[in-house]
């Protein structure tokens, strides 16, 4: 069964979550088109959550993962590996 299927919203629901959130992100609240969009779900529950941008998709789905997104914040912004790079 795919996704799209277990999200519990009928089209008409999901047409009807697009329109309440006048055409925004529900996470950054910045204006979206709807071929880009993408409906944010709880990965549990498949309960959907709302439309998102590509971006705010991306922080959503690592933010279900907590530890890993610590992680690769740590990696990233404290302990770059490209550092040896560049002169202090």
């Amino acid at each position: 069964m795919r996704v799209i299927e277990k999200w519990s919203l009928s089209p008409e629901q999901r047409d009807e979550l697009w329109q309440m959130q006048h055409n925004k992100c529900c996470g950054c609240g910045r204006p979206i088109k709807r071929e880009s969009a993408r409906l944010d779900y709880n990965p549990k529950t498949y309960r959907a959550r709302g439309w998102v941008c590509y971006l705010c998709s991306i922080i959503s789905r690592a933010a279900n993962d907590m530890d890993k997104f610590n992680q690769v914040i740590e990696r990233l912004h404290k302990h770059p590996p490209a550092d040896k790079f560049y002169a202090e």
